[in-house]
């Protein structure tokens, strides 16, 4: 459980189920609206379910989301990240980040990478900014079928994981704090 900043309660952690993918499109599509994120079909949400979080209120009501994908070539990169208007400003999104930086190098990752319109964001969690051919993996499975390909504005921020380490227990992340 993640207790919020400044609030009682928490949050907890788990893996994103079927039962959740109107709550997670419902988090990412006002950030879509904006410019924020790109949009994400239901069938994009389904097809990358086991490598998303998300985080609930005690009642079970979804209040965030985010994954790590990971890639061939020690890389990691963030993505989905989402937290619901209503706990914006509470610490759970940097919470998540530090989180999955922390799975990253349980899995021995030598770098955790994100796309973003909001590089300040990351960089006050540790990232760098980066040039997004740093990441050839990412841009043919992901950008090079993007709607907004000729007129991306996302930026490539990138953190070296330098006590990268194998975990024993994979899965232990999802459920310890």
């Amino acid at each position: 459980m993640i207790a919020p900043r400044g609030g009682t309660g928490g949050y907890w952690i788990r893996p994103a189920l079927g039962k959740d993918v109107t709550a997670i499109l419902g988090l990412i599509a006002p950030y879509a609206r904006q410019g924020l994120m790109l949009p994400r079909s239901e069938g994009e949400i389904r097809a990358g379910m086991a490598e998303l979080l998300v985080a609930t209120r005690p009642n079970g009501e979804v209040v965030g989301c985010g994954g790590l994908r990971l890639y061939p070539d020690d890389t990691a990169e963030i993505v989905s990240l989402a937290v619901a208007p209503t706990e914006r400003g509470r610490g759970l999104g940097a919470r998540w980040v530090a989180r999955l930086r922390r799975r990253s190098q349980a899995l021995g990752v030598g770098r955790t990478f994100a796309l973003t319109l909001d590089p300040d964001f990351f960089e006050g969690r540790g990232f760098q900014l980066a040039a997004r051919s740093d990441f050839p993996e990412k841009e043919a499975a992901d950008c090079r079928v993007c709607p907004r390909r000729g007129s991306c504005r996302e930026v490539a921020v990138v953190h070296v994981e330098v006590e990268a380490r194998r975990s024993a227990d994979l899965t232990s992340y999802t459920i310890s704090v």
